[in-house]
């Protein structure tokens, strides 16, 4: 068996078998499964290599190293993006991280390829890069518009980062607190220079929980009156089942009734519950009352 696996991953690999080829018969003579825990290890040592080979050699063949930042990266550019965007290469810092100051190595009680902190020329432990206020950091108006038709071909406006939710299995929820929120006028004005700029009559307003917005209320209302001036319509996305309130609603419809969309992330209560979805049924349906008798005729909900 242990010799089939190893006939598989070859298939799915390039893991070199053939140096290996004499110790079959030791792997015969072990347990099936301990058999198969050293072909494993054997992989990724190979892999390993492989991969330092090859960022051994990108890195002495490249005079510049792109920078690698965890987290959001405004913050820790090495220059600002109007000057990245010139032909002059940009060096990042000496102690910015990259890659290729770092080297890995197996652990031997997890199995996982970790980073070797003894030989790291890079910061270690590699901390995020956090933006406390993205105020400081307007939304780009100037987004490239495609030759062809898109099928999300409307202007997405960011209006908060982070959740408050907190859903178990939701990642962007845990790595992007905490909440930050744009201020309204910012947003508007972000809407409108895309308008502007990109021709487009759909705008829609986007975060991880839209309707958690402190305030949407005023947000809807003050970008309906400029929308309407070019017949142009808004959507929102990532709505809670509690969704908006009926003014709003009537609002966004007074256009065009455009898309909705709900996450309710699973068909029974029992498993809303247990990935914390703060969602019942009666809430999504006295939702669809709502949504449906104001002229919208679909709804849609994310599983």
């Amino acid at each position: 068996m242990a010799i089939a696996y190893l006939g598989r991953h070859q298939a799915h690999t390039n893991f070199p078998v053939e140096e290996y080829a004499a110790e079959w018969r030791e792997l015969e003579e072990l347990p099936v499964d301990d058999a198969i825990a050293l072909v494993k290890r054997r992989a990724r040592s190979a892999k390993l290599l492989a991969r330092q080979r090859r960022e051994g050699s990108a890195a002495a063949g490249r005079a510049d190293a792109a920078a690698v930042l965890a987290g959001e990266g405004r913050r820790g550019a090495p220059r600002p993006a109007a000057e990245a965007r010139a032909p002059k290469p940009v060096r990042a810092p000496a102690r910015t991280p990259r890659p290729d100051l770092y080297t890995l190595h197996e652990d031997p009680r997890s199995e996982l390829l970790v980073i070797d902190e003894s030989t790291a020329e890079g910061p270690y432990p590699v901390v995020r890069a956090f933006v406390d206020d993205i105020n400081r950091y307007p939304f780009p108006q100037d987004a490239p518009v495609a030759a062809a038709e898109a099928i999300f071909d409307r202007v997405s406006v960011e209006v908060a980062r982070g959740c408050t939710e907190g859903c178990r299995f939701c990642q962007a929820g845990m790595i992007y607190r905490p909440v930050r929120e744009r201020e309204p006028e910012q947003v508007v004005d972000a809407v409108m220079g895309a308008l502007d700029k990109g021709g487009y009559d759909k705008v829609s307003l986007t975060s991880l929980s839209t309707a958690d917005y402190s305030c949407v209320n005023p947000l809807i209302k003050k970008v309906m009156t400029r929308l309407r001036e070019r017949n142009a319509s808004l959507s929102v996305s990532s709505l809670r089942a509690y969704g908006l309130q009926d003014d709003l609603l009537d609002e966004i419809s007074s256009v065009k009734a455009t898309g909705l969309t709900f996450a309710p992330e699973a068909g029974t209560q029992r498993m809303r519950d247990v990935v914390n979805k703060n969602v019942t049924e009666a809430q999504l349906l006295e939702t669809a009352h709502r949504v449906f008798s104001r002229g919208w005729n679909r709804m849609r909900f994310f599983f």
